[in-house]
């Protein structure tokens, strides 16, 4: 089995910051990694995997649970990351994480 690390880039984790929040279409933004099965543990997955959350969200969903917090707003944390992602091919910003 090959064993990946997740991919690391604070310049792609700034660049969700300045997006609006996938939920209420505020700013300023987190950089809210999201939760999947069967990536628990202590580590954070890939940075890719992040989606801006205002601060009150990100701390509500913490809170609450993110089921719970998907439930909530009517997302799905999955279909967020893949707009994040399409979003920042389409704008170029994808290549930035080739540090």
């Amino acid at each position: 089995m090959i064993k990946l690390s997740p991919i690391r880039s604070q310049k792609y984790i700034n660049w969700v910051k300045t997006l609006p929040s996938v939920v209420s279409g505020k700013s300023p933004c987190d950089a809210h990694h999201i939760k999947l099965p069967g990536f628990g543990g202590t580590s954070k997955i890939s940075d890719l995997f992040a989606i801006p959350l205002t601060r009150e969200e990100h701390t509500e969903g913490h809170s609450i649970g993110w089921q719970s917090f998907e439930a909530k707003h009517n997302i799905d944390q999955w279909r967020e990351v893949l707009k994040t992602i399409e979003l920042a091919w389409q704008t170029g910003i994808i290549g930035i994480i080739d540090d």
